[in-house]
């Protein structure tokens, strides 16, 4: 009998839903849905009425297993979104729809699990790194909406690969000159924030667009400016480019940080909406950031493998993947 399973990935700006069929070498996307998180009053409502698209899409539509990655951390079954105003709660999806189990995980618990399904046409590689040991940790990081962290950790037990949810993109942005401390102190006054700054105030899409005014605030056209826009336009503005090569900066650190911090030896997967629309971005001078600023461990920082995940689609079978794992 074919397994499917019906899986979603809600982050604040795309609500992805999808049904995800068990292939012998993997998991296939075999009907999919792409909504703007931003136009859902209810993520309820939304799953119903894909529920009821299904009918006329499979024959045998009796659908039972469900898993949602959410972007936001997973308590009691529950997500409150940081990022979008919705809130998903297992058990009511489980009590006002016909399916009997519904697993939440985070979004980067979903990317964590498909670290181990990706093929060569998935990612790109930007530093080979060395061959490490058997089952020495991995570190997925993301920029989108937000940005998300995820380690994994191998566990001898269960022979497999286990993710460890995190919100460290909230955690403080380190700065390091006056620039930067003027650029926080534009971001804090314009979001009205009386803390220090976060990694996602420049690592995100808002961060792009934050810093885009800031570089431009003396241009009333800089207001409406989107962060799409500004990736598009990153080698014909003089303001993208300088905005886009700030926020590489940014990453490179907070990915250099990230790597200091957990020892990922068996890789480094930079993940994220930018990212996968930018893979190029991931250059010459992000490297040259991320091993270079830190001379005492630069030889380390080049032993890491770091590889950008390309295919946007893949926290979908990640999510198929922990619901086959929540029923092993």
């Amino acid at each position: 009998m074919t397994q499917r399973y019906i899986v979603g990935d809600v982050g604040g700006t795309n609500d992805d839903l999808a049904v995800v069929e068990r292939m012998e070498n993997g998991f296939k996307i075999v009907f999919k849905q792409d909504k703007s998180t931003d136009n859902q009053q209810s993520f309820l409502e939304g799953l119903k009425r894909f529920l009821k698209d299904l009918e006329g899409e499979f024959e045998d539509n009796d659908f039972r297993e469900a898993c949602f990655a959410v972007a936001g951390p997973v308590e009691d079954r529950n997500v409150e979104m940081p990022n979008a105003d919705l809130t998903i709660n297992a058990r009511v999806i489980e009590r006002e729809t016909s399916l009997d189990t519904v697993l939440l995980i985070n979004d980067f618990d979903a990317l964590g699990y498909a670290t181990e399904l990706l093929g060569e046409e998935d990612y790109i590689t930007v530093q080979q790194g060395e061959q490490s040991p058997e089952n020495q940790p991995k570190a997925v990081i993301g920029a989108g909406t937000g940005l998300g962290k995820n380690l994994l950790i191998y566990d001898q037990g269960l022979e497999r690969y286990v993710p460890q949810s995190s919100e460290g993109g909230h955690s403080d942005l380190p700065l390091k000159n006056r620039k930067e401390l003027e650029l926080a102190e534009f971001i804090q006054k314009r979001e009205n924030i009386s803390h220090q700054i976060s990694y996602e105030h420049v690592l995100s899409g808002k961060g792009l667009e934050n810093m885009y005014r800031s570089f431009n605030r003396d241009s009333s056209q800089s207001e409406g400016i989107q962060a799409e826009q500004i990736s598009k336009t990153r080698e014909t503005n003089p303001c993208s480019q300088k905005t886009f090569s700030k926020f590489i900066e940014f990453y490179a650190r907070c990915c250099r940080n990230y790597v200091l911090d957990t020892l990922p030896r068996d890789g480094l997967y930079i993940a994220g909406g930018i990212a996968a629309q930018n893979p190029d971005s991931i250059d010459k001078s992000f490297l040259e950031e991320f091993r270079n600023s830190s001379p005492q461990f630069q030889e380390l920082l080049t032993e890491i493998p770091i590889r950008v995940i390309t295919n946007y689609d893949i926290s979908l079978k990640g999510a198929a993947r922990a619901m086959e794992l929540e029923n092993s």
